[in-house]
Protein backbone atom coordinates (compact mmCIF):
# COMPACT_ATOMS: atom_id res chain seq x y z
CA UNK A 1 0.00 0.00 0.00
CA UNK A 2 1.26 3.62 -0.91
CA UNK A 3 2.68 5.99 2.22
CA UNK A 4 1.55 9.23 1.84
CA UNK A 5 4.40 10.56 4.09
CA UNK A 6 6.87 8.56 1.54
CA UNK A 7 5.70 10.38 -1.24
CA UNK A 8 8.31 13.15 -3.07
CA UNK A 9 7.19 16.66 -1.78
CA UNK A 10 5.91 17.71 -5.24
CA UNK A 11 3.77 14.94 -5.48
CA UNK A 12 2.11 16.09 -1.78
CA UNK A 13 2.23 19.76 -3.12
CA UNK A 14 0.22 18.96 -6.27
CA UNK A 15 -1.92 16.23 -4.37
CA UNK A 16 -2.92 18.97 -1.81
CA UNK A 17 -4.03 21.64 -4.14
CA UNK A 18 -5.79 19.28 -5.90
CA UNK A 19 -7.78 18.07 -2.83
CA UNK A 20 -8.40 21.16 -2.14
CA UNK A 21 -9.80 22.87 -5.42
CA UNK A 22 -11.49 19.75 -5.96
CA UNK A 23 -13.73 20.42 -2.66
CA UNK A 24 -13.40 24.12 -3.33
CA UNK A 25 -15.69 23.17 -6.66
CA UNK A 26 -17.58 20.55 -5.29
CA UNK A 27 -19.05 22.65 -2.70
CA UNK A 28 -19.48 25.44 -5.22
CA UNK A 29 -20.68 23.57 -8.10
CA UNK A 30 -23.50 21.74 -5.06
CA UNK A 31 -24.49 25.34 -3.72
CA UNK A 32 -25.09 26.85 -7.59
CA UNK A 33 -27.14 23.47 -8.74
CA UNK A 34 -29.05 23.57 -5.28
CA UNK A 35 -29.73 27.65 -6.00
CA UNK A 36 -30.55 26.62 -9.69
CA UNK A 37 -33.43 24.53 -8.54
CA UNK A 38 -35.11 26.09 -5.97
CA UNK A 39 -34.65 29.26 -8.46
CA UNK A 40 -36.12 27.03 -11.12
CA UNK A 41 -38.71 25.74 -8.57
CA UNK A 42 -39.61 29.07 -7.39
CA UNK A 43 -40.12 30.33 -10.78
CA UNK A 44 -42.97 27.10 -11.73
CA UNK A 45 -44.60 28.30 -8.17
CA UNK A 46 -44.60 31.91 -9.16
CA UNK A 47 -45.63 30.86 -12.64
CA UNK A 48 -48.31 28.83 -12.35
CA UNK A 49 -49.72 30.29 -9.22
CA UNK A 50 -50.04 33.18 -11.89
CA UNK A 51 -52.02 31.64 -14.47
CA UNK A 52 -54.37 29.76 -11.49
CA UNK A 53 -55.19 33.23 -10.06
CA UNK A 54 -56.19 34.70 -13.39
CA UNK A 55 -58.27 31.44 -14.72
CA UNK A 56 -59.57 32.06 -10.86
CA UNK A 57 -61.13 35.79 -11.64
CA UNK A 58 -61.76 34.71 -15.28
CA UNK A 59 -64.10 31.60 -13.81
CA UNK A 60 -66.09 33.50 -11.11
CA UNK A 61 -69.46 34.72 -13.22
CA UNK A 62 -69.09 31.57 -15.12
CA UNK A 63 -69.02 29.51 -11.86
CA UNK A 64 -72.22 31.73 -10.26
CA UNK A 65 -74.36 31.10 -13.34
CA UNK A 66 -72.71 26.85 -13.63
CA UNK A 67 -71.74 28.05 -17.44
CA UNK A 68 -69.77 24.98 -17.49
CA UNK A 69 -69.60 25.96 -21.25
CA UNK A 70 -67.58 29.14 -20.40
CA UNK A 71 -65.69 27.73 -18.22
CA UNK A 72 -64.23 24.37 -19.90
CA UNK A 73 -63.55 27.63 -22.81
CA UNK A 74 -61.29 29.20 -19.91
CA UNK A 75 -59.73 25.97 -19.13
CA UNK A 76 -58.91 25.37 -22.72
CA UNK A 77 -56.71 28.51 -22.74
CA UNK A 78 -54.15 26.66 -20.62
CA UNK A 79 -53.41 24.39 -23.87
CA UNK A 80 -50.91 27.32 -24.79
CA UNK A 81 -49.01 26.49 -21.69
CA UNK A 82 -47.13 23.36 -22.34
CA UNK A 83 -46.14 22.79 -18.57
CA UNK A 84 -50.33 22.37 -17.46
CA UNK A 85 -51.20 18.87 -17.58
CA UNK A 86 -54.78 19.15 -16.04
CA UNK A 87 -57.18 21.35 -15.05
CA UNK A 88 -60.54 21.55 -12.84
CA UNK A 89 -63.03 24.20 -11.95
CA UNK A 90 -64.97 23.32 -8.76
CA UNK A 91 -68.03 24.85 -7.30
CA UNK A 92 -68.15 26.01 -3.50
CA UNK A 93 -69.61 22.53 -2.76
CA UNK A 94 -66.60 20.45 -4.55
CA UNK A 95 -68.35 19.46 -7.26
CA UNK A 96 -66.28 19.84 -10.75
CA UNK A 97 -68.40 21.68 -13.48
CA UNK A 98 -65.26 21.83 -15.79
CA UNK A 99 -61.80 19.91 -16.66
CA UNK A 100 -58.84 20.37 -19.06
CA UNK A 101 -56.57 17.62 -20.16
CA UNK A 102 -53.37 18.28 -22.07
CA UNK A 103 -53.78 14.31 -23.18
CA UNK A 104 -57.36 14.70 -24.04
CA UNK A 105 -56.55 17.69 -26.12
CA UNK A 106 -53.93 16.00 -28.05
CA UNK A 107 -56.10 12.81 -28.62
CA UNK A 108 -59.47 15.12 -30.05
CA UNK A 109 -56.61 16.59 -32.16
CA UNK A 110 -55.93 13.48 -33.51
CA UNK A 111 -58.97 11.64 -33.06
CA UNK A 112 -61.72 13.64 -32.93
CA UNK A 113 -64.56 11.28 -32.96
CA UNK A 114 -63.07 10.07 -29.49
CA UNK A 115 -64.66 11.19 -26.37
CA UNK A 116 -62.66 12.90 -24.00
CA UNK A 117 -61.56 11.33 -21.32
CA UNK A 118 -61.83 12.49 -17.29
CA UNK A 119 -58.83 14.58 -16.60
CA UNK A 120 -56.34 13.29 -13.18
CA UNK A 121 -58.39 15.68 -10.92
CA UNK A 122 -59.21 14.79 -7.48
CA UNK A 123 -63.17 14.34 -6.29
CA UNK A 124 -62.66 16.47 -2.90
CA UNK A 125 -60.68 20.08 -2.98
CA UNK A 126 -59.35 22.10 -0.36
CA UNK A 127 -58.74 25.89 -1.19
CA UNK A 128 -55.34 27.16 -1.05
CA UNK A 129 -53.29 24.34 -1.54
CA UNK A 130 -49.67 23.93 -3.18
CA UNK A 131 -46.68 21.44 -3.15
CA UNK A 132 -44.64 19.27 -5.51
CA UNK A 133 -45.59 15.52 -5.62
CA UNK A 134 -44.35 12.55 -7.81
CA UNK A 135 -42.59 14.95 -10.63
CA UNK A 136 -45.72 17.55 -10.86
CA UNK A 137 -46.69 20.62 -9.55
CA UNK A 138 -50.36 20.24 -7.69
CA UNK A 139 -52.09 24.25 -7.05
CA UNK A 140 -55.43 24.98 -5.72
CA UNK A 141 -57.03 28.23 -5.13
CA UNK A 142 -60.35 29.80 -4.13
CA UNK A 143 -62.93 31.69 -6.82
CA UNK A 144 -63.99 34.47 -5.26
CA UNK A 145 -67.42 36.53 -6.18
CA UNK A 146 -68.12 39.73 -4.02
CA UNK A 147 -66.02 38.70 -1.41
CA UNK A 148 -67.84 35.55 -1.34
CA UNK A 149 -65.87 31.99 -2.39
CA UNK A 150 -68.13 30.53 -4.80
CA UNK A 151 -65.49 28.04 -5.87
CA UNK A 152 -62.14 26.51 -6.60
CA UNK A 153 -59.64 26.11 -9.61
CA UNK A 154 -57.12 23.30 -9.69
CA UNK A 155 -54.56 23.18 -12.18
CA UNK A 156 -52.09 20.18 -12.45
CA UNK A 157 -48.01 21.11 -13.74
CA UNK A 158 -45.84 18.99 -15.28
CA UNK A 159 -42.59 19.79 -13.51
CA UNK A 160 -39.98 18.05 -16.42
CA UNK A 161 -39.00 20.87 -17.27
CA UNK A 162 -37.57 21.62 -13.82
CA UNK A 163 -36.11 18.35 -14.13
CA UNK A 164 -34.49 19.58 -17.34
CA UNK A 165 -33.29 22.65 -16.21
CA UNK A 166 -31.55 20.55 -13.69
CA UNK A 167 -29.95 18.13 -15.90
CA UNK A 168 -28.91 21.12 -18.12
CA UNK A 169 -27.57 22.88 -15.22
CA UNK A 170 -25.57 19.67 -13.14
CA UNK A 171 -24.01 18.86 -16.84
CA UNK A 172 -22.60 22.88 -16.85
CA UNK A 173 -21.52 22.44 -13.32
CA UNK A 174 -19.47 19.73 -14.15
CA UNK A 175 -18.31 20.85 -17.36
CA UNK A 176 -16.92 23.98 -15.69
CA UNK A 177 -15.63 21.96 -12.30
CA UNK A 178 -13.87 19.67 -14.97
CA UNK A 179 -12.14 22.59 -16.28
CA UNK A 180 -11.40 24.32 -13.26
CA UNK A 181 -10.15 21.05 -12.12
CA UNK A 182 -7.70 20.87 -15.51
CA UNK A 183 -6.88 24.64 -14.28
CA UNK A 184 -6.08 23.61 -10.97
CA UNK A 185 -3.81 20.71 -12.02
CA UNK A 186 -2.06 22.94 -14.72
CA UNK A 187 -1.52 25.71 -11.65
CA UNK A 188 -0.20 23.28 -9.35
CA UNK A 189 2.26 21.76 -11.07
CA UNK A 190 3.56 25.30 -12.13
CA UNK A 191 3.22 26.20 -8.07
CA UNK A 192 5.01 23.64 -6.94
CA UNK A 193 8.22 24.19 -8.75
CA UNK A 194 8.91 27.54 -6.48
CA UNK A 195 8.43 25.70 -3.92
CA UNK A 196 9.81 21.99 -4.44
CA UNK A 197 12.96 23.10 -7.26
CA UNK A 198 14.51 25.20 -4.27
CA UNK A 199 13.99 22.27 -1.70
CA UNK A 200 15.35 19.70 -4.84
CA UNK A 201 18.56 21.94 -5.36
CA UNK A 202 19.10 21.98 -1.31
CA UNK A 203 18.85 18.11 -1.17
CA UNK A 204 21.18 17.85 -4.43
CA UNK A 205 23.95 20.36 -2.74
CA UNK A 206 23.68 18.16 0.45
CA UNK A 207 24.51 14.99 -1.34
CA UNK A 208 27.04 16.42 -3.21
CA UNK A 209 28.71 17.98 0.09
CA UNK A 210 28.62 14.68 1.90
CA UNK A 211 30.29 12.89 -1.00
CA UNK A 212 32.84 15.75 -1.86
CA UNK A 213 33.93 17.47 0.71
CA UNK A 214 36.52 19.25 -0.71
CA UNK A 215 34.23 21.55 -3.25
CA UNK A 216 31.29 22.98 -1.62
CA UNK A 217 28.89 24.97 -3.97
CA UNK A 218 26.81 27.80 -3.93
CA UNK A 219 22.96 27.60 -4.22
CA UNK A 220 21.34 30.00 -6.65
CA UNK A 221 18.55 31.71 -4.43
CA UNK A 222 15.41 32.01 -6.89
CA UNK A 223 13.14 34.04 -4.33
CA UNK A 224 13.36 36.09 -0.94
CA UNK A 225 10.28 33.92 0.84
CA UNK A 226 11.10 31.10 4.07
CA UNK A 227 12.91 29.08 1.31
CA UNK A 228 15.07 31.64 -0.03
CA UNK A 229 16.32 32.31 3.75
CA UNK A 230 16.71 28.88 4.44
CA UNK A 231 18.71 28.79 0.79
CA UNK A 232 20.78 31.80 2.43
CA UNK A 233 21.09 29.98 5.95
CA UNK A 234 22.52 26.80 4.15
CA UNK A 235 24.90 28.61 1.56
CA UNK A 236 25.90 29.92 5.17
CA UNK A 237 26.40 26.35 6.11
CA UNK A 238 28.53 25.35 3.36
CA UNK A 239 30.59 28.20 3.78
CA UNK A 240 31.37 27.60 7.31
CA UNK A 241 31.86 24.08 7.06
CA UNK A 242 34.20 24.64 4.45
CA UNK A 243 36.21 26.87 6.39
CA UNK A 244 35.87 24.12 9.11
CA UNK A 245 37.02 21.18 6.56
CA UNK A 246 40.26 23.44 5.92
CA UNK A 247 40.89 24.05 9.31
CA UNK A 248 40.59 20.09 10.10
CA UNK A 249 42.74 18.77 6.99
CA UNK A 250 45.58 21.67 8.05
CA UNK A 251 45.15 20.33 11.65
CA UNK A 252 45.00 16.55 10.38
CA UNK A 253 48.79 17.13 7.93
CA UNK A 254 49.98 18.58 11.18
CA UNK A 255 48.74 15.58 13.69
CA UNK A 256 49.93 13.23 11.60
CA UNK A 257 53.61 14.73 11.02
CA UNK A 258 53.44 14.88 15.03
CA UNK A 259 52.71 11.22 15.11
CA UNK A 260 55.37 9.78 12.91
CA UNK A 261 57.67 12.03 14.93
CA UNK A 262 56.56 11.19 18.04
CA UNK A 263 56.93 6.96 16.93
CA UNK A 264 60.30 7.89 15.59
CA UNK A 265 61.17 9.24 19.22
CA UNK A 266 59.29 6.21 20.97
CA UNK A 267 61.11 4.06 19.05
CA UNK A 268 64.37 5.16 19.52
CA UNK A 269 63.59 5.92 23.26
CA UNK A 270 62.08 1.86 23.51
CA UNK A 271 65.94 1.05 21.66
CA UNK A 272 67.78 2.81 24.62
CA UNK A 273 66.14 1.14 27.14
CA UNK A 274 66.31 -2.31 25.73
CA UNK A 275 70.05 -1.35 25.46
CA UNK A 276 70.16 0.09 29.26
CA UNK A 277 68.05 -2.70 30.42
CA UNK A 278 69.95 -5.26 28.52
CA UNK A 279 73.61 -3.16 30.40
CA UNK A 280 72.07 -3.10 33.76
CA UNK A 281 70.91 -6.81 33.78
CA UNK A 282 74.33 -7.85 32.60
CA UNK A 283 76.15 -5.70 35.33
CA UNK A 284 73.64 -7.05 38.06
CA UNK A 285 73.97 -10.95 36.95
CA UNK A 286 77.90 -10.73 37.54
CA UNK A 287 77.46 -9.91 41.72
CA UNK A 288 74.98 -12.33 42.04
CA UNK A 289 76.64 -15.05 40.29
CA UNK A 290 79.67 -14.44 42.64
CA UNK A 291 77.85 -14.42 45.82
CA UNK A 292 76.21 -17.68 44.57
CA UNK A 293 79.18 -19.10 43.46
CA UNK A 294 80.81 -18.14 47.09
CA UNK A 295 77.83 -19.45 48.47
CA UNK A 296 77.84 -22.84 46.97
CA UNK A 297 81.70 -23.18 47.75
CA UNK A 298 81.15 -22.55 51.45
CA UNK A 299 78.81 -24.43 52.07
CA UNK A 300 80.35 -27.45 49.97
CA UNK A 301 83.63 -26.94 51.62
CA UNK A 302 82.83 -26.35 54.86
CA UNK A 303 79.18 -27.29 55.62
CA UNK A 304 80.26 -29.78 57.98
CA UNK A 305 82.10 -26.73 60.49
CA UNK A 306 78.50 -25.58 60.25
CA UNK A 307 75.40 -26.25 62.55
CA UNK A 308 71.95 -25.82 61.07
CA UNK A 309 71.38 -22.75 61.45
CA UNK A 310 74.20 -21.22 59.57
CA UNK A 311 73.49 -23.75 56.51
CA UNK A 312 70.02 -22.27 56.65
CA UNK A 313 71.17 -18.41 56.28
CA UNK A 314 73.68 -19.80 53.43
CA UNK A 315 70.42 -21.74 51.61
CA UNK A 316 68.13 -18.02 51.98
CA UNK A 317 71.34 -16.11 50.54
CA UNK A 318 71.45 -18.64 47.28
CA UNK A 319 67.25 -18.76 47.30
CA UNK A 320 67.70 -14.78 47.38
CA UNK A 321 70.11 -14.56 45.26
CA UNK A 322 68.35 -17.11 42.09
CA UNK A 323 65.36 -15.11 42.84
CA UNK A 324 66.89 -11.65 41.77
CA UNK A 325 68.72 -13.18 39.05
CA UNK A 326 64.73 -14.47 37.49
CA UNK A 327 63.61 -11.07 38.73
CA UNK A 328 66.65 -9.29 36.30
CA UNK A 329 65.46 -11.85 33.60
CA UNK A 330 62.19 -10.53 33.79
CA UNK A 331 62.79 -7.32 33.75
CA UNK A 332 65.05 -7.68 30.63
CA UNK A 333 61.91 -9.58 28.93
CA UNK A 334 59.83 -6.29 29.75
CA UNK A 335 61.77 -4.26 27.89
CA UNK A 336 61.73 -6.56 24.99
CA UNK A 337 57.59 -7.30 25.12
CA UNK A 338 56.94 -4.68 22.48
CA UNK A 339 58.62 -6.42 19.94
CA UNK A 340 56.94 -9.70 20.41
CA UNK A 341 53.28 -10.75 19.34
CA UNK A 342 49.94 -10.16 21.88
CA UNK A 343 49.40 -13.50 22.85
CA UNK A 344 45.56 -13.88 24.95
CA UNK A 345 45.30 -15.92 27.23
CA UNK A 346 43.08 -17.40 30.22
CA UNK A 347 44.73 -16.88 34.32
CA UNK A 348 43.28 -18.02 37.17
CA UNK A 349 43.62 -15.08 39.39
CA UNK A 350 42.41 -16.95 42.81
CA UNK A 351 45.10 -19.23 42.03
CA UNK A 352 47.81 -16.40 41.20
CA UNK A 353 46.46 -14.71 44.53
CA UNK A 354 46.93 -17.78 46.75
CA UNK A 355 50.31 -17.76 45.28
CA UNK A 356 51.23 -14.33 45.93
CA UNK A 357 49.71 -14.71 49.70
CA UNK A 358 51.68 -17.87 50.40
CA UNK A 359 54.95 -15.95 49.24
CA UNK A 360 54.70 -13.10 51.28
CA UNK A 361 53.04 -15.44 54.47
CA UNK A 362 56.47 -17.64 53.90
CA UNK A 363 58.83 -13.82 53.90
CA UNK A 364 56.95 -12.79 57.04
CA UNK A 365 57.46 -16.20 58.66
CA UNK A 366 61.06 -15.67 57.63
Amino acid sequence: MLNFKNLPIRTKLICFIMLSAMLSVLILSSVFVLQRYHTFKQQIHDEISAITHIIADRSNAAVLFEDKTALTETLSSLALHPQIVAACTYSSISVRLAHYSQSTQIRAADSPQNKPSMPDCPQAIHTHESAFKEGYFYISEPIIAGNEVVGTIFIKASTAKLRQELLTTTFTALTLSSLVIFLAFALARYIQRFISNPLLELKEATKYVSLDIDHVPQIQKHNNDEIGELVDAFNTMLKTIAEQNKIILTHTDNLEQEVNERTKELALANRELEAFSYSVSHDLKAPLRTIDGFSLALEEDYGDQLDSTALHYLNRVRAGSAKMTQLINNLLQLSRVTRLELKKQKINLTELATKIVAELTANNQK
